[in-house]
């Protein structure tokens, strides 16, 4: 601002500069701010389904029931975990949730069953099979990995891998994901923000905007290694999000391994 103020009181001759002057700055600007991710793992991405069939009956009277299905939807990543194996890692809520029983339906019993469907880029619907899942607890990460027998892995020869270390705080971070449902195979959406550190050995946080739909995105660092899960937002500040913590991803994804290995 000094310097637009001072042009403008110099002698007409050279006020013609100040265009030119304006433009270089504003180049100088954009080409310094902008950093290009390089080759995002969107053919990694999955649209994760989950149908929930919840059926009730009257404690008094077991054969009178009703059963009504309700439908969720989340995000995932084909990960690369152990051989001959394609593996989705998600949030565990997106996996598995069951169903909350009210205090005021104690007349009842309930069961439940759960059913995990996977979109790939090429539309493309898959069964899912959870292999493991947790859900979060002040003791416990929410985290799934997923099988399917007819996945293919779709993409690149290096598969998405765990980053070789956690993330530093104030790092730029992304995710691929489905906030809202949204996503228009083989294009999921793209979303950067900043790792704002640790919460506890379980969750951090990110300024990253999200939604509903998001849970189970990726966190990934500018390389396109995996440091977590994106699986709850603030409800009055879309760009405060939790994500998983490192190294309990890094447990998880383990486990996983040696389940698979068995």
């Amino acid at each position: 601002m000094v310097l637009f103020v001072y042009l403008l009181h110099m002698n007409k001759k050279i006020q013609f500069l100040l265009p030119l002057l304006l433009f270089v700055c504003t180049s100088c600007t954009l080409s310094t701010s902008i950093s290009v991710l390089k080759d995002p793992p969107t053919d990694s991405f999955v649209k994760v389904f989950k149908e929930l069939e919840v059926t009730r009956c009257l404690k008094a009277n077991p054969d009178k029931c009703e059963t009504r299905k309700f439908y969720t939807s989340g995000s995932g990543i084909i990960i690369d975990i152990a051989p001959g194996y394609t593996t989705v890692l998600s949030a565990g809520h997106v996996c598995e949730e069951g169903s909350t029983i009210l205090p005021q339906d104690k007349l009842y019993q309930y069961s439940w069953n759960e059913k995990l469907k996977i979109l790939d880029k090429n539309k493309n619907f898959h069964d899912g099979m959870t292999i493991l899942t947790s859900q979060a607890t002040p003791n416990s990460s929410d985290l799934c990995t997923i099988y399917s027998e007819t996945l293919q892995y779709l993409g690149r020869d290096n598969k998405v891998k765990l980053a070789p270390r956690a993330p530093r705080v104030g790092e730029d971070v992304y995710y691929i994901g489905a906030p809202l449902g949204i996503y228009h195979p083989p294009t999921a959406l793209i979303v950067r923000g900043t790792f704002s550190g640790k919460i506890d050995n379980f969750s951090s946080l990110a300024s990253v905007p999200a939604a509903g739909g998001a849970s189970g995105s990726p966190i990934l660092s500018l390389d396109n290694r995996v440091y977590g899960v994106l699986f709850a937002v603030h409800p009055a500040f879309k760009h405060a999000t939790i994500i998983t913590g490192y190294q309990e991803t890094k447990k998880f994804i383990e486990k996983t391994r040696k389940l698979l290995k068995k």
